[in-house]
């Protein structure tokens, strides 16, 4: 049986083909858009933090923020419709682009 941790991370892999989303190579880190610390965890419950659509396919290519480009945990507004739309819609499979675009509306 697969950890849920481990599950998440591999449908995120999956729907983002293994790419780094913000520069297209192979993708070999998951980036978190809420960050996953123990007061994220506690704020907004570990299986928010750790939910697919949380989660962003990066890389790990030396110089470059592909990774970090992600953080969001700053901006009250788009942790808030990240939440609303896992709360919403996480039994479905959303890509990357669809969720970056809809947290940034």
């Amino acid at each position: 049986m697969v950890d849920s941790k481990v599950q998440q991370y591999l449908i995120r892999y999956e729907l983002d083909n293994n790419v780094c989303q913000k520069c297209g190579i192979y993708a070999t880190r998951i980036a978190h858009r809420i960050a996953n610390t123990k007061v994220n965890r506690k704020k907004y419950t570990s299986k928010i933090v750790a939910h697919n659509m949380n989660l962003v396919s990066a890389c790990s290519k030396k110089g470059t923020d592909c990774n970090d480009s992600y953080n969001i945990g700053m901006i009250d507004q788009k942790c808030n419709r990240l939440v609303d739309l896992i709360k919403q819609r996480g039994n479905e499979r959303l890509t990357s682009a669809f969720i970056t675009e809809y947290i940034n509306e």
